[in-house]
């Protein structure tokens, strides 16, 4: 009941070690399954981003209750930007990208979070190239259905800098499956919505 009671910033002031010391001293410890509970009650009371980013670094915890998106939602968008982009540097290519490219939308999406433009176009960058490898993928619709379902979500969440050239260089032939093909017309449709929304917001505000 004490630890429960701490706030998570307590446990570094009084102990010197950082998050991911005391996890590491936790896991060792009779107590550990009891603190890490402790401490999801506490994440979800007051977020810490450097207690998210700690949790985030390890495999499941016996005893932890968070999931990666309880998580996630106590780092700011860039932090969220730095730990996804060492995901996507680090997932080898015969991981589930398309699964992978699903859950970073959904996560910005989930709470309208902004992504920087540079981030935004290695989303892009990442979209093409899994369009191409789709357009040559005999799995087609099963094995990147959850990236065909993700795209329009991404032209939502582009920033405005990245709409003007986010429609070029993708594949010719995206694929063969009318699901996908829909989506990444669902895709371009969002694009030039967006274009002639912003568009007319210049004009209006140069009247």
């Amino acid at each position: 009941a004490e630890a429960r009671a701490r706030p998570l910033a307590w446990w570094p002031e009084h102990t010197g070690m950082t998050p991911a010391a005391i996890l590491d001293w936790a896991q060792g410890s009779d107590w550990g399954e009891a603190l890490l509970r402790a401490w999801s009650e506490a994440f979800l009371r007051q977020p810490d981003p450097a207690w998210a980013d700690a949790f985030l670094r390890r495999p499941p915890l016996r005893g932890f209750t968070l999931d990666r998106a309880q998580l996630l939602a106590g780092l700011s968008a860039p932090e969220r930007e730095s730990y996804w982009c060492e995901i996507l540097g680090s997932a080898a290519e015969n991981t589930r990208r398309s699964a992978l490219f699903a859950q970073i939308t959904l996560d910005f999406g989930r709470d309208d979070a902004a992504m920087s433009e540079a981030f935004a176009r290695r989303m892009l960058d990442e979209a093409r190239s899994l369009a191409a490898r789709a357009s040559r993928s005999e799995r087609g619709f099963f094995e990147f259905h959850e990236f065909a379902r993700a795209l329009p979500e991404l032209a939502i969440l582009l920033p405005a800098a990245c709409l003007e050239d986010a429609g070029r260089d993708w594949p010719v032939e995206t694929s063969t499956s009318a699901y996908f093909s829909d989506a990444v017309a669902r895709m371009f449709a969002i694009f030039e919505q967006r274009k002639t929304l912003h568009r007319l917001l210049r004009e209006r505000n140069a009247s």
